[in-house]
């Protein structure tokens, strides 16, 4: 969708569709989201791809 978040140690939501500068930091206003997309983020590092399948080793060790 034309959401993004950026990982900082506080998180940051910008929708692209309405703010492509990122000027205007949603985060605040959209608390939900944030935490929806922070989940999927630990699910998708958790199973190690972001495609159906069977879970795999990350390459590298991830930091969050």
């Amino acid at each position: 969708g034309p959401w993004k978040l950026v990982c900082l140690p506080k998180p940051q939501l910008y929708h692209l569709g309405e703010d492509l500068a990122e000027k205007h930091d949603l985060a605040a206003k959209h608390p939900e989201r944030v935490q929806a997309m922070l989940a999927l983020r630990e699910r998708l590092i958790t199973a190690g791809r972001t495609t159906p399948g069977t879970p795999q080793r990350n390459d590298v060790p991830v930091r969050r």
